[in-house]
């Protein structure tokens, strides 16, 4: 009694978890309903015997009025049970209606069930049923026109081996829940109502070389699984692909998941799953999908033509995204909301609609050795993302601009390259406490890099700023107190450093050469000190325009057209620097006031000489 009892609570899992999908399809299925009236019974297997039932047929080994030996000398199997000579169910047709047409538990037996073709109606119908039953082999069956019910249904069940099924027009095509060790591998299932596979607590298992395709929800759906492989199958034109849901340390591996109406791989709440080298096109979501999902991997995937390549969202946190193809994407290619302390390295993520990679209120993510080139808006992305790295990252020829990093602070970002970008090749919006140091940033159309709005407090060292559009290095809208250190801002076509609006920063030890306009530019910029650069071949050194109280001290100013000027400032402080006109000695304030003296001296002299040899000779 308590294992019938035991039996139905495994089959009403499996039927409630039918039930909730189905309730969502019930036009399709009472669409699936009409076509089953107007069809007769099509039998495409090639059945030698072709014995057919009309009633249920059920094999219960503890029950000897119905156990193997019963159905063998009622004709319904051969065999004796052993690994040498299983029973075997084959050749037969399960034609009914508002029933189970095979149902096996409590087997130890070791069995087959081969080339049988399996019809029913009614809800929570089933072609095959196994309850807490071993050692079997379902192999090159047919089940079909099931809309309510299931091809296949396993509880409770091990070593099972599922192969080479077709499953037509199903509710679900294969169910399991509460199972361990199988093997779902070489099925064909098509028009599924719900699900084409649904794994509930089921563990170890792999489920390898599907086709599941055209089904109205998700190609594989596991629920509370773990420790499975799900490997090398072919899920499209699904609602999601597959779907993970509470399911931990699962690998899926190698799977072609194209063209499903929603993600082709979607994680809820799984942990240390591997998602390792899928091809995901064409899905209208996400190519993958994480959310609230930790320590998982995924790697070698190519997730292309999505509307998102790759999504962690709702705090998936200590994820690693390495090595993935990423190009070409609706929107974005990968994509970081609510999600802290992953590591996104290696990526190509290229071509993308809008940005090659976005965070957003992410903390403490590693960005590092990523291409993000030729998207539509932004190479790399950070918004309100604190605490992150961006390390060495290319980012080129993006639409705008090939790095942006938005409201944050303690961001690092070293040894990125950024040219080519519409816009700037790196752009601080209201960024504050961070390093941005040993960048390349050249060619862009805009500036090299461009600071603004409230950035306070940065620390700006090592950076190539050369050949921009505009500025090298641009400074504005009241950000203050940044060092700018060891930086090179030559060859750009307007300024080599411009501060505008913006204070209290120093610009110490860089070179600002060869620019179009000034060396070193402030507009409207108080109390900030330039000291030790080199800014030479401009057209000023430093120009100073409606800027106050600061101090040019200890800068080499060489062939520029003016060594320094200023207009509209006042209280300047500008003390030993060295200035050289176009081609002239290089000479600092101190020496040409020495030099004027001694040349005023020697003309007095020389005059007095002069005054005395005339009043001899007189």
């Amino acid at each position: 009694m308590k294992n019938q009892r035991n039996n139905l609570k495994l089959y009403i899992v499996l039927s409630l978890n039918l039930l909730l999908v189905i309730s969502f399809l019930f036009p399709i299925i009472n669409r699936g309903f009409n076509i089953e009236k107007e069809d007769s019974l099509e039998t495409p297997l090639t059945i030698k015997t072709a014995n057919l039932y009309t009633t249920p047929v059920e094999i219960d080994e503890r029950n000897n009025s119905i156990n193997w030996e019963a159905a063998k000398s009622a004709g319904i199997c051969t065999g004796s049970g052993t690994s040498g000579d299983p029973y075997i169910i084959k050749d037969h047709i399960f034609d009914m209606t508002l029933a189970i047409c095979l149902t096996i538990s409590n087997s130890r037996k070791h069995f087959i069930i081969e080339n049988c073709s399996f019809r029913t109606t009614g809800l929570f119908a089933a072609g095959i049923l196994l309850i807490n039953t071993t050692n079997g082999i379902i192999e090159d069956n047919r089940a079909y026109k099931i809309l309510s019910g299931f091809g296949i249904a396993i509880g409770n069940c091990s070593l099972i081996n599922i192969i080479d099924n077709n499953m037509t027009s199903c509710g679900i095509g294969i169910a399991t829940s509460e199972s361990d060790d199988l093997l779902i591998n070489l099925n064909h299932i098509e028009n599924s109502i719900s699900y084409g596979i649904n794994l509930i607590q089921t563990k170890e298992t792999e489920v390898s070389n599907n086709d599941i395709i055209n089904g109205e929800s998700e190609g594989i759906f596991s629920d509370d699984s773990s420790f499975n492989e799900i490997i090398s199958n072919t899920i499209n034109n699904n609602t999601d692909g597959i779907e993970l849901l509470n399911s931990n340390d699962t690998i899926i591996e190698n799977n072609d998941l194209s063209n499903n109406r929603a993600e082709g791989i979607y994680l809820d709440s799984g942990l240390r799953c591997e998602i390792i080298g899928n091809t995901l096109f064409n899905n209208s979501n996400r190519g993958i999908y994480l959310r609230t999902s930790n320590h998982n991997t995924i790697s070698g995937n190519d997730a292309n033509y999505n509307n998102d390549g790759i999504a962690l969202l709702s705090s998936s946190e200590d994820n690693t995204i390495i090595s993935n193809a990423i190009n070409y994407n609706d929107i974005r290619g990968i994509y970081l909301s609510g999600s802290d302390n992953n590591i996104v390295m290696k990526n190509d993520a290229n071509n993308n609609g809008d940005y090659g990679i976005f965070l957003s209120l992410s903390e403490g993510n590693t960005i590092s050795q990523n291409i993000a080139n030729n998207n539509g808006d932004e190479g790399i992305y950070l918004s309100i993302s604190n605490d992150c790295i961006l390390y060495k990252n290319t980012a080129y020829n993006n639409s705008g601009n090939g790095i942006r990093l938005n409201s944050a602070s303690n961001i690092t970002c070293s040894e990125n390259i950024a040219h080519q970008n519409s816009e700037n090749g790196i752009r601080l919006y209201s960024i504050d406490d961070s390093l941005i140091q040993k960048n390349n940033i050249h060619h862009n159309n805009w500036n090299g890099l461009r600071i603004r709005t409230g950035s306070d407090r940065n620390n700006i060292q090592n950076n190539i700023a050369n050949y921009n559009n505009l500025s090298g290095i641009y400074i504005l809208s009241t950000s203050n107190d940044n060092l700018l250190s060891e930086n090179t801002a030559s060859y750009n076509l307007e300024h080599g450093i411009y501060l505008d609006s913006s204070d209290d920063n120093v610009i110490i030890s860089n070179i600002a050469n060869n620019n179009g306009l000034n060396g070193i530019n402030l507009l409207q910029s108080d109390d900030n000190s330039i000291i030790s650069n080199t800014a030479n071949n401009n057209n000023n050194g430093t120009f100073l325009d409606a800027s106050n109280n600061n101090l040019i001290f200890n800068n080499i100013f060489l062939n520029n057209g003016d060594c320094y000027n200023e207009t509209g400032s006042t209280n300047n402080n500008f003390v030993d620097n060295i200035c050289q006109a176009p081609s002239g000695f290089s000479l600092n304030l101190n020496t040409i006031l020495l030099i004027l003296v001694i040349v005023e001296g020697a003309i007095i002299a020389t005059i007095a000489g002069a005054l005395i040899i005339r009043k001899r000779r007189s």
